[in-house]
């Protein structure tokens, strides 16, 4: 028996079988999944993806004209949510560390392949990004309550720059806190130092240069386990280095590390630096500085709360504001890549605290084109962030216990005197 129904088109009522009917709502769903395709068509037309990294890609098809979304929480994190870590400083201490910081040498980005220059404004939105390159798992890369985020990025920076070479392998950070037992300062004088107690980069660099090896994360004991520790509850590596197994490893020929110039620059120009770095492979390390416990709420919750593809994060937001020693702090993260159609721009950063539904990657955006000149009152920081790359040389890889041959990789468009 034909089923029939009374469909009005254009006033005119008209009697269809029920075969008929279905071909036409077939043909009617066909035409608007089509018409939502050439929708997101024409959208992604618009955005240029330099690296492809597929739910970056998804969002930035869907996205009204590419823009991300600056989030200003207005709400605190709810209770019960622990905070994040972050090193704190004393005031000598954080002397110390923008001395040292300002006087580094600036990389050399002379002979980089493609220009240093801002991109040209134009409607599309290019973005490029190294991460799709880490060999990590970004549950797995969680520094719990242990105050080592320096840790974290620098050995990825070295992770990156190694799967560039085609050397991809996942380092090990806790045979790093295993063997390291303080900054050179720290060892004549005697005194203690754990890296969950905060650092900087230099630290790291120091170590392998004394001729520690880098050992893969997969070996024999070299998963991270400190993840529980603080500086209160823990004065040394919860095992032993003896513990750890040493082969293979990788051998470091050359390690340096240099400050990226950002400062007394547009800051078209300044992001510009960090761009043509990213642009070459080269990953760069961003310890951010916020003032005191607000900003740092304001950030835990953006970080809780916001969504890695479509929230950004002004990192300088609180500049002019005073340094209060006792709530202060800084974090150390890795830029791995950025969103920029000319006229505003976003820094992709990985972070060292998880990864969750709305961060399934562990990452973050912040502004690109901020002033890179700001500074907070009451202390001698010379800027709100540190810029730095480290740069990787040769290598020697060890398999089972013959070393295998020198590997040179030197990275290119590193020029140095």
């Amino acid at each position: 028996m034909n089923i029939q129904i009374n469909i009005n088109i254009k006033n005119n009522a008209i009697l269809m079988n029920n075969a008929l009917i279905w071909r036409i709502i077939s043909i009617s769903l066909i035409l608007v999944f089509l018409s939502g395709v050439g929708s997101a068509e024409e959208k992604q037309g618009k955005i240029t993806i330099g690296v492809p990294i597929d739910p970056h890609a998804q969002y930035m098809s869907s996205a009204e004209r590419g823009e991300h979304e600056i989030i200003t929480w207005n709400q605190p994190i709810d209770e019960g949510i622990l905070p994040y870590p972050v090193m704190q400083f004393s005031k000598e201490e954080l002397d110390s560390r923008m001395r040292s910081y300002t006087q580094k040498a600036g990389v050399d980005l002379t002979s980089l392949s493609g220009s240093i220059q801002p991109a040209d404004d134009t409607s599309e939105m290019r973005y490029v990004s190294l991460l799709s390159s880490l060999p990590y798992d970004p549950a797995l890369r969680d520094q719990g309550s242990c105050g080592n985020c320096w840790v974290f990025a620098s050995i990825a920076s070295i992770e990156l720059q190694m799967a560039a070479q085609e050397m991809p392998d996942r380092i090990s950070v806790q045979a790093f806190h295993s063997g390291w037992t303080g900054p050179d300062a720290f060892v004549n004088s005697k005194s203690t130092w754990f890296a969950c107690n905060g650092g900087t980069p230099d630290w790291l660099v120091e170590y392998y240069l004394d001729g520690h090896t880098l050992i893969p994360w997969s070996n024999n004991g070299a998963a991270f386990v400190d993840a529980s520790c603080t500086s209160a509850h823990c004065k040394s590596a919860q095992i032993s280095y003896a513990d750890i197994e040493k082969i293979p490893a990788y051998t470091i020929e050359s390690l340096t590390n240099d400050r990226v110039i950002t400062t007394n620059l547009p800051s078209k120009d300044a992001s510009a630096q960090i761009r043509a770095l990213i642009d070459n492979d080269i990953p760069v390390l961003l310890a951010l500085f916020l003032p005191h416990a607000e900003a740092w709420q304001d950030f835990y919750t953006f970080w809780e709360r916001g969504d890695e593809r479509y929230h950004a994060f002004d990192i300088t937001r609180y500049a002019g504001n005073s340094w209060n020693y006792a709530q202060g702090g800084g974090h150390q993260v890795l830029v791995t890549g950025y969103y920029d159609d000319g006229e505003r721009g976003y820094f992709e950063c990985l972070n060292s605290w998880g990864a969750s539904d709305n961060r399934p990657h562990g990452t973050f955006l912040i502004e690109m084109n901020v002033d890179y000149n700001s500074a907070y009152k009451n202390n001698i920081l010379a800027q709100m962030f540190e810029v730095i790359t480290i740069d990787i040389g040769e290598y020697i890889k060890a398999e089972k216990e013959e070393r295998g041959p020198i590997m040179n990789l030197l990275r290119p468009g590193i020029i140095r005197e």
